[in-house]
């Protein structure tokens, strides 16, 4: 092995033990922001879920408003895989 090979693999080999585990812990995100003023008032929030255990993952976003001109509001939300729950909560037994 020359120098080279020696220093590329000491660099890269700690940074791959040591992200990937950071990496894979990262399965929540939530953020929000809220700004008032003189012509009105807005509030938005993002949240997102890679689902953990239950192998599914989500996404929520909402925001807010209110105006001179009037009010409104807004959201976004989608769902995928993982374990249903059913009616009664009960997704192990198929309910």
């Amino acid at each position: 092995m020359n120098i080279r090979r020696i220093a590329i693999i000491g660099v890269a080999a700690p940074a791959l033990a040591l992200g990937g585990p950071a990496v894979a812990m990262a399965d929540t995100f939530e953020s929000s922001q809220s700004h008032a003023g003189p012509s009105g008032a807005q509030s938005h929030s993002v949240s997102a879920d890679s689902g953990g255990g239950s192998g599914g993952s989500s996404y929520e976003e909402n925001h807010q408003w209110a105006g001179p001109d009037g009010a409104g509001s807004s959201s976004t939300s989608a769902n995928s895989g993982g374990e249903s729950g059913g009616a009664l909560g009960l997704g192990v037994l198929g309910l």
